[in-house]
């Protein structure tokens, strides 16, 4: 006469893995630990005393494991469906770099903007620095009616019997005003500098200054910024 015995689950699970690889599917359907913890807890609920039934495992899971195994083998022997592929990389567009931002003009990797206007860099071919001489034209015709009016005094004073200091100073006195107004006319003239390019549409001033020093520095921030783009 046999007797029961109490079989624990890891030698249900040691028996069933080296059932699995005498005998393999379909006999055995393959599942994991967890899944094998399932049909267990299953089999706990529904016949609480199928682990006392037989005196040894291989009759337990013959009679009782291996029918709910095949019975839910689909589900529990599924592998987990594959991750998602990742997303694709983003394409982040380049950082335009900053070459010169001063006093209304800024010069960067791929623009020049100066006075309202933005030039595409790579339509520049090239960046030249030119002098536009000083416009004299106002002094020229300041000092000649400096010289026309002092003619005229000179020619009033000498035909005054006796003229005093006064009377020659009265006569001359808008001739040596026009005089001062040349003088400061001509002081302040200076000459100018043109930041040019070069395009397939022929040459642009971009920028006109008076001061070489900031016309210098835009001229260079441009040559940079073209060798950067190539």
């Amino acid at each position: 006469m046999s007797t029961s015995v109490k079989i624990s689950r890891d030698d249900l699970w040691h028996e069933y893995l080296e059932m699995r690889e005498a005998v393999g599917d379909p006999v055995v359907p393959k599942i994991g630990k967890a899944q094998f913890a399932q049909v267990a807890d299953f089999l706990d609920e529904q016949y609480s005393d199928w682990l006392e039934k037989s005196p040894d495992a291989g009759t337990a899971i013959n009679r009782y494991f291996l029918p709910i195994v095949h019975r839910y083998a689909e589900p529990l022997s599924a592998q987990p469906s594959p991750p998602p592929p990742p997303p694709p990389p983003k394409i982040t567009e380049p950082t335009e770099q900053t070459f010169l931002q001063e006093r209304g003009a800024t010069v960067t990797s791929a623009r020049f903007i100066t006075l309202g206007h933005t030039y595409a860099l790579r339509n520049i071919a090239s960046v030249a620095l030119k002098i536009i001489p000083a416009n004299t034209t106002p002094a020229i015709v300041t000092f000649i009616i400096a010289i026309i009016a002092g003619a005229i005094g000179w020619s009033n004073a000498s035909n005054i019997e006796n003229a005093t200091t006064q009377d020659w100073i009265g006569c001359l006195g808008i001739g040596i005003a026009f005089l001062v107004v040349t003088f400061i006319i001509f002081v302040c003239s200076r000459a100018s500098y043109a930041v040019t390019l070069t395009t397939s549409a022929g040459e642009a001033r971009a920028l006109v200054t008076p001061d070489i020093r900031f016309a210098k520095r835009v001229t260079a921030a441009l040559n940079q910024a073209i060798i950067a783009a190539r």
